[in-house]
């Protein structure tokens, strides 16, 4: 005669007992369901909206989670340079006329006052996705792109987003600051990220574009006809979805 095993009476008891619709069922499976959803809701804040840098939890940092929202308007700061005002849209969002907004600086750049123009004209009332890096009490430090609108979609197969850095450094509008002291060697996504930033500075150096045509002298015109054939034959191979949009040329 068989003997049941001691570990499948016990299996068995657990399941009979939990086939059986008590309340004390009910209210543990209801009460991990509400602890699971609570630690979800903490973890994704889908109705939180971001106000001030301090509101940023420092997951979402670490994690380098990407957020939305609207560039209301561009204002100069004397210790920050210019910040954008984004109006955050969480994943659920409740607050539809809140015009409340984030004080955003473009993570990587201090940008000169061509630059702020620029920021002015290309980045107001347009949608645009952000990853915060840092949280200073004035702002918050962030990658930005400004993302396409509905006709540059029509217009184009695969429009791609527009680096906000990368498009003033391209236009000498900004200069680079460097890896900051708070990325960790073992980032190295974000140490990329900032050698890309530099090698953008350095290309528009070498074109005198913007600032740097008063702070270098223009090359010898044997160089200069090299590079701006070498230039145009570069732009001329790119795929178009690689190409800056012509607003921001």
């Amino acid at each position: 005669m068989a003997v049941k095993s001691p570990e499948k009476s016990l299996y068995s008891q657990f399941c009979d007992y939990m086939e059986r619709e008590t309340r004390g069922v009910e209210i543990g499976v209801y009460t991990i369901s509400g602890i699971l959803f609570a630690v979800a809701c903490h973890r994704i804040r889908p109705i939180t909206k971001f106000r001030h840098p301090s509101q940023i939890p420092s997951h979402f940092i670490r994690n380098k989670l990407k957020q939305f929202g609207r560039v209301e308007s561009v204002e100069p700061s004397q210790t920050a340079g210019p910040l954008l005002r984004i109006n955050h849209k969480p994943l659920i969002n409740i607050f539809l006329g809140s015009k409340e907004t984030l004080p955003v600086k473009i993570a990587g750049v201090t940008v000169n006052p061509n630059g702020l123009s620029w920021l002015q004209g290309v980045t107001v009332d347009r949608r645009v996705e952000f990853i915060p890096l840092f949280t200073h009490s004035e702002a918050a430090e962030c990658v930005v792109f400004v993302m396409p609108t509905e006709q540059e979609k029509r217009l184009k197969k695969n429009p791609r987003s527009l680096d906000v850095a990368e498009a003033l450094l391209s236009l000498g509008f900004a200069q680079t600051t460097g890896v900051p002291a708070e990325v960790p060697l073992s980032d190295k996504k974000m140490r990329d990220y900032y050698k890309l930033l530099t090698y953008v500075e350095k290309k528009a150096k070498n074109r005198r574009e913007g600032l740097w045509s008063a702070k270098v002298p223009p090359p010898i015109w044997p160089l200069r006809l090299l590079q701006d054939s070498f230039d145009r034959l570069i732009t001329s191979l790119l795929p178009e979805s690689r190409r800056l949009p012509q607003l921001v040329r």
